[in-house]
């Protein structure tokens, strides 16, 4: 009962996934009865071969698990240290053995890379195959506006990048679009397209550099199976329905481009501070902080909400990056967050709360977003309801019963993050991403629309 219940959801939820964002979509869609059955099989191959995969990597790993490099320095570290409490001993010991051990169990991703490259590619092709002749819609019509859309050269100019929150970069793939296909609407979605694959493979990557952090190396079976979780994760990411919007709306590619260059600056962040802890300041160190910084402004030239990139690398700093002894580095975050609070307020100083809508209060778009939070969480844990232009009611007062309850969740939500930090910091690191990614669009800064699906591509 309950499978024929979901073959009736699958079939009505993606059949036609473009128009069931796209009002106008006129594009049949190519998931049917057949397709049900078709992805059917496509599993049941996956799932026996991923089986047949995992345990030709366990008898491998078997075999070949080998004591690694820094094992022997690591251990001759924690002997040499002569700390004034025992305790702190016992801490180091503790904390190399679970390095050593954890380290021991990783299996060569290179298989993997192939693997999930794959999988990612053939899985998002075949979601979005139905979209590639959805019509230009709504906002759409801004790219034919634009000035300098059918003037590529313009983009060449200095004075064309001075303006930081006018989105330049996602314009000029855009001039790109217009200068090669015109007006066809096939060479954007291709476009869109390519960019939420290129995320995609860039959330894969992030995770599984992410997992091999030594400060995670307490995770064992998660650290262990990071190959697993990533590709999940991946596959999540490109395939879940509230991506529709993101992918399918041609000008809103920029919330893709501007997730594309916060994650890989997140990921470059990563690999700069190991690189930095692990071998100190050299070329290549400096070269990682060098991508971390033009993959942010990148970020900022595709949409404005990557401002609050640095307070991300502050938040991945202060829940994962660790020193080889397992100590967070309190003196490098105090200064980091105390230089990022001195130039948000300078800013906010300066030039004031932006805003996109004059006829909307601050507290009303604040009061409001409430509501709409809750409701972007209970759409991506079922995604039912999805619509390009939601019909969302202002909220005047706070003592509403409705604004009462959704403020209640979402500190609910919010300690729980604290409340977790200690006990599974993977889960209260998502917390707080959540909410410090949807900030910009979420809080203080009114925008016409109260509610739209694109917004949580990101977070």
């Amino acid at each position: 009962m309950h499978i024929s219940i979901f073959k009736q959801h699958y079939i009505r939820l993606f059949s036609n996934r473009a128009g069931a964002v796209m009002r106008n979509s006129s594009s049949p869609g190519i998931f049917s009865i057949w397709s049900y059955e078709l992805l059917k099989s496509v599993l049941k191959i996956y799932f026996i071969f991923t089986h047949n995969l995992f345990r030709y990597f366990m008898k491998r790993n078997k075999k070949q698990v080998q004591q690694p490099d820094g094992k022997k320095n690591l251990v001759a570290t924690v002997n040499d240290t002569n700390p004034e409490s025992g305790g702190k001993l016992k801490m180091q010991q503790k904390y190399a053995k679970t390095h050593m051990s954890t380290e021991a169990k990783v299996s060569n991703p290179g298989i993997w890379m192939y693997y999930a490259a794959f999988l990612i590619v053939v899985g998002t092709l075949l979601v979005y195959s139905n979209t590639f002749r959805v019509p230009f819609q709504f906002d759409d019509k801004q790219i034919f506006e634009y000035n300098a859309i059918s003037h590529i050269e313009a983009f060449g100019e200095i004075s064309f990048w001075t303006h930081i929150a006018q989105r330049q970069f996602s314009w000029l793939t855009l001039a790109i679009n217009y200068h090669w296909s015109g007006a066809n609407v096939f060479g954007y979605h291709v476009f869109n397209v390519m960019f939420h694959l290129i995320t995609g493979w860039i959330i894969y990557i992030l995770l599984i550099e992410l997992l091999s952090l030594t400060s995670l190396a307490s995770y064992k079976k998660i650290v262990e199976y990071k190959q697993y979780f990533a590709l999940f994760g991946a596959l999540l990411f490109l395939l879940h329905p509230m991506q529709t919007q993101a992918v399918t709306y041609i000008i809103q590619r920029m919330a893709s481009l501007v997730a594309l260059f916060y994650l890989l600056s997140v990921y470059w962040y990563i690999k700069a501070r190991m690189k930095h802890i692990n071998s100190g300041i050299n070329g290549k160190t400096l070269l990682l902080y060098f991508l971390t910084f033009v993959s942010f402004v990148f970020a900022l030239f595709s949409k404005e909400n990557a401002v609050t990139l640095p307070l991300s690398l502050l938040l991945t700093e202060f829940f994962f990056i660790r020193d080889q002894q397992g100590r967070i580095f309190k003196k490098y975050l105090v200064i980091c967050s105390s230089s990022i609070a001195v130039l948000i307020l300078s800013a906010i100083l300066i030039r004031g709360l932006p805003r996109d809508a004059e006829d909307i209060s601050r507290s009303t778009y604040l009061i409001t977003e409430f509501n709409v939070i809750i409701r972007y969480i209970l759409m991506l844990v079922l995604p039912i309801g999805q619509n390009v232009d939601h019909d969302i009611i202002p909220s005047v007062s706070i003592f509403g019963v409705k604004e009462i309850a959704s403020l209640g969740m979402v500190l609910g939500l919010l300690y729980l993050g604290y409340y977790m930090f200690n006990k599974n910091r993977l889960i209260s690191f998502g917390i707080f991403w959540f909410f410090l990614t949807l900030s910009v669009e979420s809080t203080l800064i009114p925008i016409k629309d109260y509610m739209f699906e694109h917004r949580v591509y990101l977070p």
